[in-house]
């Protein structure tokens, strides 16, 4: 560290700041942009059929920050009472980092049993670690915003930076992102532009947060690899070598070539091949853009 900088917090001057400050931190911006990430986990766990007691814990745990145990949060309600204590043995840090208890989604899995769902325990807990990671990540940028930047924040240099990733980031293919984060692309985004650095920068890293979870889910699914190209669309490979494109003017080009490819090579086969060729020819046009590596 270098020497002529004080090791004290920017936000509340609290001495030898450490990283387990950033998510402790009680100066009034850091404390309304936690309240606000809880917020925002509040309504994810809302949308993902949450245990109403289990996301009552959460939040109150939470908003806490680190001076509660869980087991004081706990009123009268045995069954949560195990989780509660194997919970205060992972403690603050841990929760903060996505680390979270077996017993936490086991109690999850019993009450998703016991309601009409789509939602699995392993996504739910996978969201959840992912959610809490995202609250972190957001006290670190609103703690560095303080260290960095002037008043609202950056310079013009700056902000040219955090719009280009945001325009960049507009043109993901909602195919990119799992169902549950395809909210991500339906957000006022003139009020985004226009609003705040902070808000910027937490959209960022939730859309970054969830590309890395769809990349992940399709790395274990085996699924397909896109290839991307200009404009923000993709030209996949499916399962069965095949190539595609999801962009228009693509498929229009690809079948113009169809075409006169199809002429040309009618020319050049003998009659028994015609009917054959005919009908691959008839098969890649109808999908829009469907040619194998090797035809």
């Amino acid at each position: 560290m270098d020497g002529s900088v004080k090791n004290i917090c920017p936000s509340c001057g609290h001495p030898d700041e450490s990283t387990s400050h950033i998510t402790r931190c009680s100066d009034p911006g850091r404390l309304a942009s936690l309240r606000a990430a809880v917020d925002d986990l509040s309504e994810w766990m809302e949308e993902n059929d949450t245990d109403p007691y289990l996301q009552y814990l959460i939040e109150e745990y939470l908003l806490g920050q680190g001076e509660l145990d869980m087991c004081d949060i706990i009123d009268g309600q045995p069954v949560y009472i195990a989780f509660a204590e194997i919970h205060d043995i992972l403690g603050w840090d841990n929760f903060v980092e996505g680390r979270i208890s077996k017993r936490l989604v086991h109690l999850q899995a019993q009450y998703l049993s016991t309601i009409q769902t789509f939602v699995q325990p392993s996504s739910w807990a996978s969201g959840l670690m992912r959610q809490l990671l995202l609250l972190t990540h957001q006290q670190w940028l609103y703690r560095n915003c303080t260290v960095h930047y002037k008043a609202e924040g950056r310079s013009l240099h700056q902000h040219e930076q955090i719009l280009r990733k945001v325009t960049t980031l507009l043109h993901t293919d909602e195919d990119m992102l799992m169902p549950e984060d395809r909210n991500l692309l339906h957000i006022d985004f003139a009020n985004l532009a226009d609003g705040p650095t902070i808000a910027q920068e937490r959209w960022i890293a939730s859309m970054n947060s969830a590309l890395a979870a769809r990349r992940i889910q399709r790395a274990r699914r085996g699924g397909e690899l896109d290839y991307p190209t200009l404009g923000g669309d993709f030209i996949k490979r499916d399962r069965k070598g095949l190539l595609f494109s999801t962009n228009s003017h693509v498929k229009s080009i690809a079948g113009r070539v169809l075409a006169v490819l199809g002429v040309f090579l009618l020319r050049c086969t003998d009659r028994p091949k015609l009917h054959h060729l005919r009908k691959k020819l008839s098969m890649a046009s109808s999908s829009g853009l469907s040619l194998p590596v090797f035809w």
